[in-house]
C-alpha cells in the first residue's frame, strides 16, 4: 500500500510538472523582460483573435498607466457612436429675415464647436464667404459663442509642469492652430551665450515674449539645470537653459486664453475684408432658433483618427472626448467624455469598465488605470466589427508612419507590427496588431510602469520583444495555448 502511495505522489508530481512547465517561448518572453527591465512592472497579453486563444500572458489584469493607449478607447468609441463621416462644424449664424441688401440688421454669431482642425485661414475663409454672400456691414455686434466645450479645459491628473506645452493645450470650444504657438531658438554662438528666441508662427497675433536663456552643453542641460516655461493670458515666458546642439529649433507652447486669440484674428479679418461693424465683439451663445448662413467642417472622422492613434495628438483626442460629452449626454466636459466612451463602448463590447479609471481621453492624466487585459479586449472586439478597417488604417505602422515611422524598420519587421504607442516618465506602452513572418495575426498589449530606463531604452525593449514575436517561437505548441472565454 505504502509503495502504491509513493507511486501515485510520483506519477502525480511528474503529470502536473509536465502539465504546468514553461514553455520555451514563455522563457523567452520573460528571459528578455529579466534582462532588459528587472525592476519594472512589465504587463503583457497575445492573443490569437481569430480563436481567442492567450497565448502568454504576464500580469495582465493588473493596472497599469496606459499613458496614450488611453486613446484607442476614445476612438473605438468615436469610431462606434459618431460614425466615420462624422464631421466637426464651424459656423457663421444670423438671422435670414434681418439681411437687407448689404447689411445685416442685427447681431452674427460667430460659433465655435471644438474643431481641432480649425487654423487661422479659415477665420478669414468663413468671413469671406459672408461677404460673397453681399453681406458687408453688421448692425449689430458679432457674438462668438464659444459654449460647447465648458470648463475645466484641463483634465484632472494633467501635470502642471506639463501645462505650457503643445501637448497640455487647452480642450476649449475654440481651438485655433491646436491652441499652441511655435517659438524658434536661433543658433547659439557660444556656450553660456544667451539664445535668442523669437515667435515662428507669424499669421498668429504677436504674443508678448519674455527669455533669458542660456546655452550650455548637452550634459549641464540633463543635470544641472532646465527650461522654464510660464504662460499666463497668452503671455510666454522662458528662462533657464537649452543645449547648445539643438539649436537651431523650433519649440511649441500652448497658448491659456483662446477667446483673446479668436477676438484678435476675427478683428483683423473683418479690417481685410472690409465688413463694417457697427457693434462691438462679443461672447455669448448664439440663439437657438437662428439658423446658420455659413458652415465650415473639418475632415470626417476617419481622416481625422490617424491624427489620433497614428500621431497621438491630445488635442484631437480630448475634442474628441468633449465632443462626444456633448453628443452623448448633452455636456461637453471631460466627464461626460469618459462616461459616453465607458458607455458607448460597454454596449457593444464585454469590457468591464468597473475594473479601469479613466481621467481624459488622450491618456495624459496621470489617474488613468488600465489592465493590459481590458486593452486586448477592445482590440479582438474591434478585429471582428465591421468598422476595423477604418481603424486598422488609423493605427501606427512599424517603420512607416506615426509614432512607429522610425522603429522597426528592417526588412523582416517593417508594416509588420501596427498600434498605438504611448509614454510618460518611467511609463512606455504598445498596443495593436502583428504579422508574423508566417503570415499569422496575432493581437498583443504591452504596459511598462515604474521603469528608471529612459524613453529610448524602453522603446528599444518593445522593439526587440516585437522581432521575437514576430518569429512566432509558440508556432510548434500553439495548439495548446490555454483558452480565456
Amino acid at each position: 500500500m505504502k509503495k502504491l502511495l509513493i507511486h501515485f505522489v510520483t506519477v502525480s508530481a511528474l503529470f502536473f510538472s509536465q502539465a504546468y512547465a514553461q514553455a520555451p517561448y514563455e522563457k523567452a518572453i520573460d528571459d528578455l523582460i529579466k534582462q532588459h527591465l528587472p525592476d519594472a512592472a512589465v504587463g503583457l497579453v497575445i492573443q490569437d483573435p481569430k480563436t481567442g486563444n492567450i497565448i502568454y500572458e504576464a500580469r495582465a489584469e493588473e493596472s497599469f498607466l496606459p499613458a496614450s493607449t488611453t486613446k484607442l478607447f476614445t476612438a473605438v468609441a468615436a469610431l462606434k457612436y459618431l460614425g466615420e463621416n462624422f464631421q466637426f462644424q464651424t459656423t457663421l449664424q444670423a438671422p435670414l429675415d434681418k439681411i437687407s441688401g448689404n447689411v445685416l440688421n442685427d447681431n452674427l454669431y460667430f460659433v465655435f464647436r471644438g474643431d481641432p482642425t480649425f487654423q487661422v485661414k479659415h477665420i478669414q475663409e468663413i468671413l469671406k464667404a459672408l461677404k460673397t454672400k453681399g453681406v458687408n456691414q453688421i448692425q449689430g455686434n458679432l457674438v462668438i459663442d464659444d459654449s460647447a466645450f465648458a470648463e475645466p479645459y484641463y483634465a484632472q491628473g494633467w501635470t502642471w509642469d506639463s501645462l505650457p506645452w503643445y501637448y497640455s493645450a487647452p480642450i476649449t470650444s475654440i481651438i485655433i492652430n491646436e491652441n499652441k504657438v511655435r517659438l524658434k531658438f536661433n543658433k547659439a554662438t557660444a556656450l553660456n551665450a544667451p539664445i535668442k528666441v523669437e515667435q515662428a508662427d507669424a499669421e498668429l497675433p504677436p504674443f508678448k515674449l519674455q527669455t533669458n536663456v542660456i546655452a550650455v552643453s548637452a550634459q549641464d542641460a540633463e543635470h544641472n539645470c532646465q527650461l522654464n516655461v510660464k504662460v499666463k493670458n497668452n503671455d510666454l515666458s522662458l528662462y533657464g537653459c537649452w543645449p547648445i546642439d539643438k539649436t537651431p529649433v523650433v519649440v511649441e507652447l500652448a497658448v491659456d486664453d483662446t477667446r483673446a486669440i479668436a477676438k484678435s484674428l476675427i478683428e483683423s479679418s473683418l479690417k481685410q475684408l472690409d465688413i463694417k461693424l457697427t457693434g462691438t465683439i462679443q461672447f455669448g451663445p448664439a440663439p437657438k432658433n437662428v439658423p446658420a448662413i455659413i458652415v465650415k467642417r473639418s475632415a470626417p472622422l476617419k481622416a481625422l483618427l490617424p491624427r489620433v492613434l497614428a500621431d497621438s495628438n491630445n488635442v484631437y483626442a480630448e475634442s474628441l472626448t468633449k465632443g462626444l460629452g456633448l453628443a452623448y449626454g448633452g455636456q461637453g466636459t471631460f466627464q461626460a467624455g469618459i462616461n459616453a466612451i465607458q458607455e458607448i463602448l460597454a454596449e457593444v463590447s464585454r469590457i468591464e469598465f468597473s475594473k479601469m479609471k479613466l481621467s481624459d481621453g488622450s491618456g495624459q492624466s496621470r489617474y488613468n488605470l488600465v489592465s493590459p487585459y481590458l486593452v486586448s479586449q477592445l482590440l479582438n472586439f474591434m478585429y471582428h466589427d465591421p468598422s476595423f478597417p477604418v481603424f486598422q488604417a488609423s493605427l501606427s505602422s512599424a517603420g512607416q508612419n506615426g509614432t512607429l515611422a522610425t522603429r522597426l524598420k528592417d526588412k523582416a519587421t517593417i508594416g509588420k507590427v501596427i498600434g498605438k504607442t504611448g509614454s510618460a516618465t518611467g511609463t512606455s506602452a504598445l498596443s495593436g496588431y502583428l504579422t508574423t513572418a508566417k503570415g499569422n495575426e496575432y493581437l498583443f498589449s504591452l504596459m511598462i510602469n515604474h521603469s528608471t530606463k529612459n524613453y529610448n531604452e524602453l522603446k528599444r525593449f518593445e522593439d526587440k520583444l516585437c522581432q521575437l514575436l514576430i518569429d512566432e517561437p509558440w508556432a510548434p505548441t500553439s495548439t495548446t495555448a490555454p483558452k480565456r472565454s
